[in-house]
């Protein structure tokens, strides 16, 4: 059976059990408004799986753990589920069960916007800080899509990396979250952010230039974000890429996605 994002809510809502503990790794958003859904249910559960950007997600809400496992089972092999909670707390064995395994994890760390780009008092942390240009980059144009894109796809990882769809980055262009740096027309440097409100979710980043190119994307943007007056500013980092978790200063919120495939 496929349906739309809206007919999936409702069946989700006819099999919501009052008192009984559900688990559901579905949360609605915009993009997903826009994806047909292969749907399959049982008397206290739904699963379903849509083609997101190059890959194939599964959703599921159930009020049994059981009738869940059985139901995941007939998920497609290479499909990719998504878990997000606190540390430790997914489902697992309901999930393993069912043919998938897990490949990556992934964790939520944030900061307040007036803890980050404070003046340093060492002299080596003080490097990039006295090398900041707030000028440099530009926001990215609709020209500049098609070149992100096949960065992207040479950089990134559809499988756990959660590309954004040509229509969503093409409208994150057109609100200026994307900053690039380019030399002779290539793009050497990219940053991918979202306003969300008070938040300011830093989404992508890439440099093959020097450091301070990419350090100067990002702290515009910060700076930007606090005249907007932004509070908040959260990241997600794979727990394997343990350069990355050193390097950043932002604080871990205990929240994971668990990301496995079948």
């Amino acid at each position: 059976m496929h349906m739309n994002s809206r007919d999936v809510m409702s069946e989700i809502t006819k099999r919501k059990k009052p008192g009984l503990e559900s688990v559901s790794n579905f949360f609605p958003s915009p993009a997903m408004e826009q994806m047909t859904f292969e749907v399959i249910s049982g008397n206290s559960t739904v699963v379903f799986w849509g083609n997101d950007t190059l890959v194939t997600r599964a959703y599921f809400y159930s009020c049994d753990k059981n009738e869940l496992t059985q139901l995941l089972r007939e998920v497609p092999a290479g499909t990719m589920l998504d878990y997000i909670c606190r540390v430790g707390q997914v489902p697992r064995e309901e999930i393993e069960n069912s043919g998938f395994h897990q490949i990556a994890s992934y964790s939520k760390r944030q900061l307040a916007l007036d803890e980050l780009d404070n003046e340093p008092e060492s002299k080596k942390e003080r490097l990039l800080y006295d090398m900041y240009h707030p000028d440099c980059g530009d926001y990215a144009s609709i020209e500049d899509l098609v070149p992100l894109q096949e960065l992207f796809a040479e950089v990134f990882d559809p499988k756990v990396d959660h590309l954004y769809p040509t229509d969503e980055l093409r409208d994150m262009i057109r609100k200026n979250e994307v900053l690039i740096y380019k030399v002779n027309g290539r793009i050497e440097t990219f940053y991918v952010f979202k306003r969300e409100g008070k938040r300011l979710y830093s989404a992508f980043a890439y440099n093959n230039a020097t450091a301070d190119i990419l350090y100067n994307l990002e702290r515009r943007e910060r700076d930007n974000a606090r005249k907007l007056g932004m509070k908040i500013m959260y990241a997600w980092f794979n727990e394997e890429n343990h350069k990355a978790l050193r390097r950043t200063i932002l604080a871990d919120t205990n929240i994971r996605d668990y990301i496995f495939t079948k």
